[in-house]
């Protein structure tokens, strides 16, 4: 067996909020100046005094650790995925495969059902929406278009349209924190979906199957 292909090894989750998003801008300045620090600061707000939030983005890898092991790692040890949608996103094999990952843990636990309508994925709507793989339009999407044009210019910090972008992101965290509290228990056979398993980058959601 590879090294890229090895078992996570992993005893519960270490992380409530796995960030998804297309590492490039605009949604990239985007996410790190804008949204991140917001989430940061409200998602712990909006959780229990004894809950302590952790956030994973895959800025915090650090060089030499081989990407798609700890990729993984982080994804098979996260409550839930916040994916930044734009056409972008579902352009790229690595935002799919983190995607499709976690829909295929919803499927394992029986989520998004009639008898189940809870999930583990929170989608952003940022930018677009129109031109969306038809699949995830059947999940609520969190509407951040509004704001998507701030980028990463600091500007955008100084304006009353930011005020109205905190209050948005305080919303968010509110129903964020009660996904991360109902997040199931962690288990080792999460399945996942490899990057190399997305036969195109053009956008689509079918579900490969998993062994």
């Amino acid at each position: 067996m590879s090294a890229e292909h090895a078992p996570v090894v992993a005893l519960d989750y270490e992380y409530d909020v796995f960030i998804s998003y297309r590492r490039s801008d605009p949604t990239l300045g985007w996410v790190k100046q804008h949204f991140l620090p917001l989430l940061t600061e409200w998602l712990p707000n909006c959780l229990p005094i004894h809950h302590h939030a952790k956030i994973y983005g895959d800025w915090r890898l650090e060089t030499g650790v081989e990407w798609p092991l700890a990729l993984r790692h982080s994804l098979a040890r996260s409550r839930c995925l916040l994916p930044i949608l734009s056409p972008e996103y579902f352009r790229s094999r690595w935002c799919q495969a983190e995607l499709k990952t976690m829909m295929e843990r919803e499927r394992v636990l029986g989520m998004r059902t009639a008898a189940n309508p809870s999930g583990i994925i929170f989608p952003i709507r940022f930018f677009d929406g129109e031109h969306f793989p038809a699949g995830i339009n059947n999940i609520q999407q969190f509407d951040l278009r509004e704001w998507s044009y701030a980028g990463s210019t600091e500007a955008f910090r100084h304006t009353q349209a930011f005020l109205d972008f905190t209050q948005a992101v305080q919303h968010v965290c509110e129903q964020l924190a009660q996904m991360v509290l109902s997040a199931p228990k962690w288990r080792a056979d999460w399945p996942t979906v490899w990057p190399v398993e997305v036969t195109d980058a053009r956008p689509q959601l079918q579900l490969p199957r998993i062994s």
